[in-house]
Order: C-alpha cells, then structure tokens, then sequence
C-alpha cells in the first residue's frame, strides 16, 4: 500500500513507514516488513535503527536466528550500531535455543561499547539457563551481574529460590530469601510461595502454616496458586 501511495506522489515519511513495520510485525509478517524497509531505502528515505529492531525481534520471536543475524549485518551495514534493544532481543532469542555461547559474545560486546545491561535481561538470562539445565553457568551469571554494576531485583532471588525449591534445597531456599533481605529487597508471594511448597513436601505443615501467613505480611494476598501449592502439600504428605 505504501508503495502505491508512493508513487502516487503522497508524502510517505519515517513515522508513516514504522506505523506499518510494526503493524506487519504483530501480524507475525516479519519478511513483508524487512522488505518494506528495503523498498524506503531505495526510494531516499533513511528508516532509524528502531526499525531493524522490531524487525530482528519478530525474526528473534519466530526462533529464526538466522534471519535475525542477516538482519543484524544489514544493520550495521547501513552504518547504525545496535543499541541495548537490538541486544536485548538477539540475547533472548539466543537464550530460548539454548545457544548461550552467543549470548556470552553479546554481553562481552554490549560490555566492550558501555552498553548497561539491565536486571530484567539479566532475570531472562538467568531464568533460561535454569530451564535448559545449566545451574553452574546461572551461578556464573549471577557474578557477572556484580561485574557490571547490576543490581539483582526481587525477580532474581524469586528465580533462583524456584529452581532451588525444584531441586529440593531447602536450606537454599531460606539462605537466598535472607540474601534478598540484606540487599534490601522486599519478599512477595512468589518468594515465599516456593518455601511453603517445599515445606509442605518435607512434612513440616507448622513452617508452611507460618510461611503462609509471611505472604499475607508482605501486602500480597495468597493467591489461587499460594493456597494450591499448601493444600497440595499438605494432601501428599498425608
């Protein structure tokens, strides 16, 4: 459409051509928008590098790297840097295949060009590398958090306490709670909700109980889920 305007002679300019990259890139269209971004190049207009960030985002989203990696090179290409959003996006698609060597060149290169890594990319990393196994290189991820000045949240403790939980490491669980504590982080629902399940799970309904009441302190309401972890434990303790 915008091509026929076009050449109709209607003015088409930057805003104009993102509205409808971003429109074909929540249709799942990511190749109709590259293309479009092609055609404006041609016709003299000179899209911004947010444009290619939406574009290696939905190729990201599709889990086709390849084709966000060929975006990325015709990014550079055409003179532009990427910036933390084009990172951010590469680092979560490389997280969802597992391919977390890649991920380690990016946070090396975002380091490289003082590009600050926030907490949730941090969270996303960290959260992956639990799901695909890699506990050590989650550890590892974690000191490189320290290494560049970022923050954990309460999001990060709530991760790591999860996997902890999952492992059946109760100690863990109670040690990495107090950590969040001394850093001044506030525990919620989904921080305590895993120490009642595992509670429940050794046996121990008295912690559960107290436990259950914590989440009520914090301003949270236990939740559907709170509840179902503690009936669920308590039914297959016995």
């Amino acid at each position: 459409m915008l091509e026929t305007d076009d050449g109709a002679g209607a003015v088409v300019d930057n805003y104009s051509t993102f509205i409808v990259v971003k429109g074909l890139y929540n249709l799942g269209n990511v190749e109709e928008g590259r293309r479009l971004i092609k055609y404006r190049w041609g016709k003299g207009c000179v899209p911004h590098v947010v444009f290619y960030n939406v574009i290696i985002d939905g190729y990201c989203r599709k889990g086709d790297l390849k084709g966000a990696s060929i975006v990325l090179k015709e990014l550079k290409l055409k003179g532009f840097l990427p910036t933390l959003e084009t990172c951010g996006a590469l680092v979560n698609g490389f997280c969802k295949a597992g391919e977390f060597e890649e991920v380690d060149q990016l946070l090396i290169e975002m380091a490289e060009r003082g590009l600050n890594v926030n907490v949730q990319l941090f969270n996303n990393i960290i959260d992956y590398e639990y799901k695909h196994g890699l506990v050590t290189k989650a550890a590892d991820s974690m000191r490189r958090m320290d290494e560049m000045r970022c923050e954990p949240d309460i999001t990060t403790y709530n991760t790591l306490i999860n996997f902890s939980r999952r492992g059946g490491r109760i100690t863990e669980v109670e040690e990495l709670i107090e950590r969040a504590k001394e850093r001044g982080l506030l525990p919620n629902k989904f921080t305590y909700t895993p120490l009642m399940h595992a509670y429940c799970k050794q046996g121990d309904h008295v912690k559960a109980s107290n436990v259950l009441f914590k989440i009520a302190e914090t301003g949270d309401k236990p939740d559907l889920v709170s509840y179902g972890a503690f009936i669920h434990g308590i039914v297959v303790a016995g």
